[in-house]
Order: structure tokens, then sequence, then C-alpha cells
């Protein structure tokens, strides 16, 4: 099909993501992951990525870009090269990303996937600053960006793919577009709530005007302000990654991907749509981190809620090696290239819809409706890759082989966590259960529901479920604590052990632990939700925490966390709860 509409604009969204069980254990298969997608008040857990072509007189005055598609010739006989202009807009880091979009236009053949006479070698696509003086790298994006370019060009052939380029862009008079929105839970809120002069209560921060861009500090030495970036490790560079997959692939019709209306439909072509984003964004996270991680977090993005088991590394280590070997010549100097041998690959990993490559295994889940997520940004940080070598690292020691260690007991806890959600917590009577006791069960702490004379006595195996849920999340808890003092690495850290403690002892509380691989920025909390309050965007369970965190750290003076803000997180539950497509415009805010 061929894009009729100069105006269009194409928006896609993506969850963030809670690991709530599975920790460092996700790193080796077939290791289960609890992963919880989030959702919130105006998508706060969300990012958002738009694509459309603007004129060209909304360039970036400080991006040196021109007006037309250029045409170059490498050398007499060669293959020659479109030159264009690509703007990455990022209205929260107060910046535009601009590039040079290079593409093969031309040679002795139409099709680069008939294996016609581009050498592997060929650079059929790069990317470069248009400005390297005051270009601010982000791997993120330009990896993104330019494997996803590289994919839709050799799957169009090169002549198609300057065709749809020139109709997109006018013939070059519109420049190719991409603005960047991340939900307000990917970022502290802290700096906004002081600036209104608001608590930290969970009702004002789901209140705040989303979108919201990052603050501003004078640097000393410059003079400047520099803005400041304080994530709440929901995954955002994950969801950037996929939403601009997603929305490059959805503009130049690739995919189909569901909509954000729950009428939507799985359907054979929405099924191939999200496995092709999956494959892909993983790819490019994969590049743009330089290594092979686990991926749950690029899957969270994509499917929302669900248990992952990781995919082998086998999958992505050859072409992340053939990538770097094409970026390692003169050809790709000041920017980055996809060469023709690269492109080849790509495609066949991406379109592996039937997964003879892929090896992940996923299963949906969500929290029973009565069930609740909160997420709290605790003043801290730590560093997630750091942390996980050392981890692996004491692992991979001879003596821990034959000894019942941490890593060996979490791996039975984890798959009992697994049981639970998949099969326990769905099981209608539960849910029946939950519907008709949520209000009861949030007014009192978990001490004291089994024997609470407003429980049914009948009820009580009912009881016992949820029960079973909160001693499995703190064995887990006590376990990833071991093993962090073990292998010198601080999963747990005193404080955070305190604050979960504390927090998992308010009426209503099932569990509260550190997500992921641990150390001292997040925690999360399932609870009972209460009575809604404040229009639906808060309860009185979700208040009663929120209240504890807000005088948390003028009660305990002698802690190491200074301050705790809790986060517009939910749940991100029942079908279509990952990638959407979304009818967000390009000027809205």
């Amino acid at each position: 099909t061929i894009m009729a509409d100069p105006d269009k604009v194409t928006t896609v969204c993506c969850p963030g993501k809670v690991l709530v069980a599975g920790g460092y254990l996700v790193l080796e298969s077939p290791n289960p992951g609890i992963v919880l997608g989030s959702d919130g008040e105006f998508g706060s857990s969300r990012f958002f990525a738009s694509v459309t072509c603007l004129p060209s007189s909304n360039a970036n005055a400080n991006g040196d870009g021109r007006d037309g598609i250029s045409t170059t010739e490498v050398a007499p006989g060669a293959a020659t090269y479109a030159r264009q202009c690509l703007d990455v807009h990022s209205p929260q880091f107060d910046t535009v990303f601009c590039y040079w979009l290079d593409y093969m236009a031309g040679n002795d053949t139409a099709s680069i996937d008939d294996g016609g006479a581009a050498a592997d070698e060929s650079i059929l696509l790069k990317l470069t600053p248009r400005n390297l003086e005051k270009h601010r790298p982000n791997p993120f994006v330009e990896k993104a960006l330019a494997l996803t370019l590289a994919y839709i060009q050799c799957t169009l052939g090169i002549h198609k793919f300057v065709e749809r380029m020139s109709m997109a862009t006018s013939n070059g008079t519109k420049i190719l577009s991409v603005k960047l929105r991340a939900g307000n839970d990917f970022y502290s809120p802290l700096a906004h709530l002081q600036e209104r002069n608001l608590e930290a209560t969970p009702g004002n921060v789901a209140s705040l005007p989303r979108f919201l861009p990052c603050p501003k500090v004078r640097d000393e030495t410059t003079g400047e302000d520099r803005v400041v970036v304080n994530k709440t490790g929901m995954g955002s560079s994950a969801s950037l990654v996929t939403s601009v997959v997603g929305s490059l692939l959805s503009y130049f019709d690739e995919v189909s991907l569901p909509s954000s209306s729950p009428q939507t439909h799985e359907t054979e072509s929405i099924t191939r749509g999200t496995t092709v984003v999956h494959n892909l964004a993983q790819m490019c996270h994969c590049s743009a981190q330089g290594k092979v991680g686990s991926g749950f977090d690029v899957s969270a993005a994509v499917y929302g809620s669900h248990i992952y088991r990781r995919f082998s590394k086998t999958v992505l280590s050859q072409l992340l090696d053939e990538i770097e070997i094409s970026n390692s010549s003169d050809q790709s100097k000041d920017g980055f290239a996809v060469s023709a041998k690269v492109a080849k690959e790509m495609i066949q990993i991406t379109n592996d819809i039937n997964n003879d490559i892929w090896d992940a295994q996923t299963v949906q889940l969500s929290l029973p409706a009565g069930l609740e997520l909160l997420m709290a940004d605790v003043c801290g940080g730590s560093e997630s890759p750091s942390m996980a070598r050392k981890v692996l690292a004491w692992k991979k020691q001879p003596e821990n082989d034959d000894t019942d260690n941490s890593w060996k007991k979490l791996k039975v806890i984890n798959e009992a966590i697994e049981g639970l959600f998949s099969e326990e917590l769905c099981e209608p009577t539960f849910l029946k259960f939950l519907q008709t006791n949520a209000d009861t069960l949030s007014n009192m702490p978990a001490n004291k529901w089994m024997e609470s004379n407003e429980v049914h006595v009948k009820d009580r195996e009912l009881v016992a479920v949820l029960l079973k849920a909160r001693d499995l999340f703190l064995q887990s808890r006590k376990e990833l604590k071991a093993m962090g003092d073990v292998s010198g690495v601080p999963i747990e850290p005193a404080g955070s052990s305190a604050l979960a403690d504390t927090t998992m002892a308010l009426p209503g509380v099932i569990a509260a632990g550190v997500p992921g691989a641990g150390g001292y920025d997040a925690l999360f909390v399932l609870y009972v939700k209460g009575k809604e309050i404040d229009g639906g965007r808060s309860d009185e369970t979700r208040e009663r925490i929120g209240e504890l965190w807000r005088s948390w750290a003028s009660l305990n003076s002698g802690s190491d966390i200074e301050v705790v803000c809790p986060l517009a997180v939910r749940c991100a539950g029942g079908e279509g709860n990952g990638i959407w497509t979304s009818d967000l415009g390009w000027s809205e805010k």
C-alpha cells in the first residue's frame, strides 16, 4: 500500500515494567520472571513515540538542515545514496536530535532481499548527527532509528524505499520527524510536587499534568542550565526503543498493531505485527546496550504483564558482532551504519514469526480485580549491570555447585509464585471471593485476615491463597537479601528492608519488596484495593501507604532512605495491556 496522507501522524505507546519476582535468575533460561506491565492515569506509565513529516521550516535552527533530498554517488559506477534530514524531538529533555539519513538509492538491482548485486559490505543506510560538535549521543534512539529504517528498506527493496521516502517527505520539502513523550512515572515527580507545594501523596502524583519536563539545574562550570534525569527503574530505555520501532513500522505500513480500544481483537496480522516489533526491538535494545540482556523489559513493553522466560543469547550474539564489524570502517565514521549483510540477517531474525529462531516464552497474566500495584521512587540509586555481574560471578564459584544456596532456593520460590499467578489467583471462586471481601481485607492487616469474624469460615481457604502469596514474597525477599550479602551486592539494603517490613504491616498490604535487581531506588507493593477516592485517582489502602511513606524520613532519622515518593503506577491488566497504537496527536500535551 502507498501512504496517501501527507499529514499522517502515527503514535505508538508501550508500558513500563515491574519485575516482582525472578530478579537475577531471569538472566538464565528456563527461570521465570514475573513481570507486571505498568499503567496509570493519563498514560502515566507509558512511553509514546509519534512519527510524521514536518515542513522543513520547523527544523531545529542548530541542525543545519536544508530542503530537498540530495543524491550522491560514492564512486563512479558505485551505488548512489540519497540524503535527507531526520529529527527527533524530545520536549521533556528540551532537545531535538538532528540527523542526516543517508540511504542507498540505486545500484545494479532494485531489490536487496533478492540477493542482487549489493555486496555484503555495502552500506545500505547510515545515520549521522548534522552538528557533531553540539550532538549528545543517545544509542537507544539512534540504534532504534537506523536498524528499523534499514529493516523497512530491506523489506521494500531499494527503489520502493526511495519512492516511499520521497512521497512521505514531499520530495524532501518535509522532514521525517519523531517525537518522544514519556509518562511521568518513568522519572521522579518530586521536583514537580515541590514546585506546586503539593505533598507526595498518590492522589497528588496522579493529578499532575502529563508529560512533565525533566527539571534543570545551573551547571556552575559552563553557566548553562542542565537537564537532570532521575529515573525510577520502570524500563524507560526499553519502552522508548519499542515505541520508536513500533511507530516507524506502523507509519510505513509494515505492521498492524493493537489499538487502545477494548474492542480490538487479536488477529493474525496483529499477532504478526507485535512479534515483528518485539524481535526488532530486542535487537535494537541489545545493540544499544552493547550486550544481549535478558530481554524481559522489551518483552513487557510489547506484551504487558506476563510470565517471561528468556531467549538464548545465540539468537542475537552473531548479529551484534556483525553490527560492530560494519561500524568499524571509515564508511561508518561519525555515525551509525547498517550493512547489507546486517540487514539480511535482521530480516531473517525479525521475520521469525513461528519462533524457529526465537525461543523466549511468554504467558499472559493480569492481577485479579481487587488487587493493585503501587511503586515508590526511593531517593538513592543503584546500577543494575554491575550488580548483576557481581551476583553472576558469585554463582559461578565452584563451591556453589553442591550447596543448597539462595539461587537454588529462589528457583523453587519463583516457580511457586509463577503457579500462584497463573492458577490460584485466576480461579473463579477466588475472584468472586475477592470481589465480595475486598473492602473487609483492605481495612485490616494481613495477620488478622484469617481470624476475622467478617470473613466467612468457608472462605478461609481463599484467604489462605493471599497469605500464601504473602509468604512466598517474604521468602523471596529473604533469599535475595542473603544472596546479596554473600555476593557483596546491596539487593535489599537495610533501609529498604525496614521500609518494606513497615509497609507490609499496613492494612490491606499483601507484599512489598525491591523490584528487579533491587538496590535503593524503588519499592513495589501489591495490595487489596480499598474504597475509591478522589474520583478513582486513588483508594484508601493506597493513601494509607502514601501517608506512611510521606513521613518515613522524619520518623526514621537514622535511615539511609531520605525520601519515598509514590508513583501513579498501576498494573496494566486484562487483554491487550502491552503495545498500542494511540490517537495522541503531534502537538497534544
